[in-house]
């Protein structure tokens, strides 16, 4: 019985195109793998599904009935239950007020019955007992759980709703070997109860052990949709990047010289696991795979965001310990992050005051004389084609590639030796992408160096030197000259040539 149906759904954001015409359907009592690329769409298409998104066209279905301005109580009613990667719970309440936020049971007067509250939570948590330690208490603050045990409870919280359909956004991500295997027990139950599942995640060994059908999906649309049992590895990477055109790619970078900038031996951090890299003045070094695999993590534990607990960092042969951000800019680091509200602009602050902030941070402009900082500014803003009327006007009212170039001016006016660039064009216009792209050439050309991570896999192939292929916090393999295509950056981020993965 096919319990959902999408069809023709197209999407768009600005000027960009999320799903160009997206087929999917789910049928009960079936695991459902939804895979592709960074970037493909599929997170948009499960937003549709569950309502988050409104569809520019295209119909979604739920048991034949066609959802109509879909919102996401209208999803949870037609019974579409959802485990995002981003947690939605409220780390000041229980685990057990997570778990029944918005269903306590209430009498004729409104009053919580209690009763029929335990018994609910008992039902629910029996199905889990066995993945949290004995003696576990549904009464624990959420705050004071560990990651996995913070996604158990955020998979109670769905299933305790008794959704018909699920959909589960990479759920093993932080769980231990032994939680995984006692979860995708729970999804077999779920099957013997004819409930339909569509589950999305990278790790290939999880999708054959666990999926009964894949739909692989590329440019915004599936491309093929296939039984577990009649696809191989190999094909499934084919789908994924589609034909390769290696002239696209950059070779190697005219101004890199053998002297070293940054490089570190054994790096260990939170979500790091032993990495060794060596960055060369003038390269572009990329930081590849499937995103959520450390790439960030890596990036920010370098500029001293989070904290390194083994290894050894070398700035120019000379060890150094980057324990703060401030740190790292006075060994001429700078980071750029796509994630402009978070980790770039002040928003109420004025593009003046945005410019030179770090350099008020490093105690390297003691008087603010406005002349002097204009006149500083002018050059930068030229050179990155900056829209604007005033230095005045508030960093909000700009548009976010003009926000972004914000961020890049500020860190040019420090000259560093290091960029480290967090997904810097996500969500910019192309125009801007073009511009940093540009700008990047003129750095390396100057003799700085740049760590790319970037959710975009033709810019990074076509913007790095070398690419470092991360999975599960690690670094699993280097690709440089001709091994820089999505072919073999997929094959590594996947496993597909991991002997642990031959025979499964």
């Amino acid at each position: 019985m096919t319990l959902l149906s999408a069809q023709s759904i197209k999407k768009r954001f600005g000027g960009v195109t999320a799903l160009s015409g997206a087929d999917f359907d789910l049928r009960s009592g079936e695991v459902h793998v939804l895979l592709g690329s960074n970037g493909c769409g599929k997170s948009t298409l499960c937003k549709v599904i569950s309502g988050v998104v409104r569809p520019d066209s295209g119909t979604v279905r739920v048991k034949d009935r066609l959802l109509e301005d879909i919102t996401p109580r209208l999803s949870r009613e037609r019974g579409v239950g959802v485990v995002y990667q981003e947690l939605s719970l409220v780390p000041s309440l229980s685990v057990a007020q997570n778990i029944l936020l918005g269903m306590e049971k209430v009498n004729g007067l409104g009053i919580l019955r209690d009763t029929k509250n335990e018994e609910a939570l008992e039902e629910i948590f029996s199905e889990f007992r066995d993945l949290f330690p004995r003696g576990f208490s549904l009464e624990t603050m959420v705050h004071a759980l560990t990651p996995d045990l913070q996604q158990l409870v955020e998979i109670m919280k769905v299933l305790a709703r008794d959704p018909e359909i699920l959909i589960f956004d990479e759920p093993t991500a932080s769980l231990s070997k032994e939680q995984i295997d006692l979860f995708f027990g729970i999804l077999d139950r779920l099957k013997a109860k004819e409930k339909g599942i569509i589950f999305i995640s990278h790790k290939l060994e999880e999708i054959f052990r666990v999926g009964d059908r894949i739909t692989i999906m590329r440019g915004g649309k599936h491309v093929g949709c296939s039984t577990i049992s009649s696809i191989t590895r190999d094909e499934i990477v084919h789908l994924m990047v589609g034909d390769i055109f290696q002239s696209e790619y950059r070779k190697s970078s005219p101004y890199r010289s053998g002297r070293e900038l940054l490089g570190g031996r054994g790096l260990s951090g939170r979500s790091i696991r032993e990495i060794d890299f060596s960055l060369g003045q003038g390269e572009i070094l990329g930081l590849g795979g499937l995103q959520g695999q450390g790439q960030r993590a890596f990036l920010l534990t370098l500029f001293g965001v989070e904290p390194l607990h083994e290894g050894t960092l070398e700035r120019e042969g000379r060890a150094v310990s980057l324990k703060s951000p401030k740190q790292a800019m006075r060994e001429s680091l700078a980071y750029i992050s796509g994630d402009r509200k978070k980790y770039g602009v002040f928003l109420i602050r004025s593009i003046l005051e945005n410019l030179f902030i770090s350099r008020v941070i490093l105690n390297t402009m003691p008087l603010f004389r406005r002349k002097t900082l204009k006149g500083s500014a002018d050059s930068v803003i030229q050179d990155l084609g900056l829209v604007y009327d005033t230095l005045d006007r508030p960093v909000s009212t700009l548009s976010g590639g003009n926000q972004q170039k914000v961020i890049i001016g500020r860190w040019l006016l420090n000259n560093p030796a290091v960029i480290l660039m967090d997904d810097p064009t996500k969500g910019v216009d192309v125009k801007t992408k073009k511009d940093l792209y540009e700008l990047m050439e003129r750095m390396c050309q100057a003799g700085c160096s740049v760590i790319w991570n970037s959710s975009d896999d033709q810019e990074l192939l076509q913007n790095a030197d070398r690419v470092l292929v991360f999975r599960e916090g690690r670094v699993i393999r280097e690709l440089s000259g001709k091994d820089l295509n999505e072919s073999t950056l997929y094959r590594a981020a996947l496993g597909v040539d991991d002997p642990a993965e031959e025979g499964r």
